[in-house]
């Protein structure tokens, strides 16, 4: 793996596990700009005009996709991950 591939993981985690740490203290949830556009790429969501921390808790099973919001992902080709 290169580090470059490394570090994408890194990312992944650290934006993941932010927006649960921000869920669990009920805060806003957030993320870097670069790191936003790092995941959304990451998920080929790049297609889609959503604000990338719900496209992200969608995407990762954090929350529930409307089902207008269903059926774009639908569209799009894209699914949940499964990360575990």
């Amino acid at each position: 793996m290169l580090l470059t591939e490394f570090l994408v993981t890194r990312v992944l985690e650290a934006g993941v596990h932010g927006l649960d740490l921000a869920a669990a203290l009920g805060r806003e949830p957030w993320l870097t700009p670069p790191a936003a556009g790092l995941l959304v790429a990451l998920y080929g969501g790049a297609g889609l005009d959503w604000d990338p921390v719900p496209l992200l808790r969608v995407a990762t099973g954090r929350a529930e996709a409307t089902p207008e919001q269903a059926a774009d992902l639908e569209r799009h080709g894209l699914r949940r991950l499964t990360l575990g």
